[in-house]
């Protein structure tokens, strides 16, 4: 299972754009997005060469919802891989 890419939109910071090379990863986090359903949505997908895009619209939270810490584990790597310093994909 392997994330490629995972980054925020510039210019809104609520949205999410993975990279996905393989149909579990893609599973994986839709589960994912199922379970979180109540703070986040797919608003987007796009499959081409072989990976999927996915556009994820994170809705702003006041606490914690465990999403960045699931996906961490789901994707096996680290938090620190995923996400450039300073940047939280919810707030």
């Amino acid at each position: 299972m392997t994330l490629t890419r995972m980054f925020p939109y510039p210019r809104a910071p609520h949205t999410l754009v993975l990279e996905l090379d393989t149909p579990d990863a893609e599973c994986a986090v839709l589960d994912l997005v199922r379970r979180f359903s109540r703070w986040h949505r797919v608003e987007s997908r796009v499959v081409y060469g072989g990976r999927t895009e996915l556009v994820l619209l994170l809705r702003p939270v006041k606490k914690h919802t465990g999403f960045e810490r699931a996906l961490d584990r789901s994707m096996g790597v680290s938090g620190a891989t995923l996400y450039p310093p300073g940047t939280s994909i919810a707030s």
